[in-house]
């Protein structure tokens, strides 16, 4: 930001100082008046503004520099305000947790994994992108038999309505490269 000085005398002896904002005071180059350059303004104040709500909301719900957010049983009886941690990956913590839950009733590592539903291990993969299914970019979920993804065979082989056996080759954020057996792309979602 380019200031401006004015000197003057104050009444002490010191030279006046004032400072004149350039961002926010310009001269009208056809006029010769002083104007407000709106336009910076406007992207100075929707920057902030972006920063100040992002700021509030993770400071707010962390229990930083602020109560938290609202806690409560599934039926809403009881409940606090207090901190929350982030936690992304909930169907990976359910997986923890039926592994787990079988280890205790002394199954095997493999048994405890088999019994893991293929619906789950399959959200768990594709877990809350938006652009996997429904949302943003497709009408429809991935799984409800419109056309693209049916049902999870493996970790990273799917079969589409025809039955056909199709592979991932690229997970990335936004786009997922499924191809055939024979390396012909089927999808790319």
């Amino acid at each position: 930001m380019a200031t401006q000085t004015i000197e003057g005398s104050s009444r002490y002896g010191r030279p006046k100082r004032t400072n004149a904002w350039s961002l926010l005071k310009s001269l009208n180059s056809e006029y010769g008046k002083p104007f407000l350059d709106l336009l910076k303004i406007f992207g100075i104040h929707l920057f902030l503004s972006g920063v100040a709500c992002f700021c509030f909301g993770a400071f707010h719900v962390t229990g930083l520099f602020g109560l938290g957010i609202w806690v409560s049983n599934p039926y809403g009886l009881t409940g606090r305000v207090q901190f929350v941690n982030p936690a992304w990956g909930y169907f990976q913590q359910e997986i923890y947790g039926r592994i787990g839950a079988g280890l205790v009733e002394n199954q095997s590592l493999s048994k405890a994994r088999s019994e893991i539903p293929k619906k789950l291990a399959f959200y768990d993969y594709i877990g809350n992108n938006s652009a996997k299914g429904g949302g943003l970019f497709r009408a429809g979920s991935m799984d409800n038999g419109d056309g693209i993804i049916v049902r999870l065979l493996g970790h990273l082989i799917f079969r589409d309505k025809e039955g056909r056996k199709t592979f991932c080759t690229s997970y990335a954020y936004f786009f997922l490269n499924i191809s055939s057996c024979f390396g012909k792309p089927r999808h790319n979602c």
